[in-house]
């Protein structure tokens, strides 16, 4: 069973290659932003995913997300992001994220 948490692409491709059965029982608003990410990387942007290191749903979310993912956490991690073209520039968030 998948949690609402949503999991990587790899654990899922992992439970087929292992014949098992599956039930996937991730966010619907959890698999939007998995979406919603992967369309801005396929359009070319770098990706920002505003979220807690380490949470189960900003590990399925980075394992989601083809292209360059950033997770910032707090401000200093924001400080530090450094970003090849600020115009090409988007973001998604933990949907669970508490501030």
């Amino acid at each position: 069973v998948f949690s609402a948490h949503g999991v990587s692409r790899k654990v899922v491709s992992d439970s087929g290659d292992r014949g098992l059965e599956v039930i996937d029982a991730t966010c619907p608003l959890v698999a939007r932003v998995h979406t919603e990410g992967q369309r801005y990387a396929m359009a070319g942007h770098e990706v920002v995913l505003i979220g807690h290191a380490g949470h189960a749903e900003v590990e399925g979310t980075l394992g989601q997300i083809d292209g360059t993912v950033h997770l910032v956490g707090s401000l200093g991690d924001v400080e530090k992001l450094e970003v090849k073209d600020p115009d090409r520039l988007a973001y998604v968030t933990q949907t669970t994220l508490s501030v």
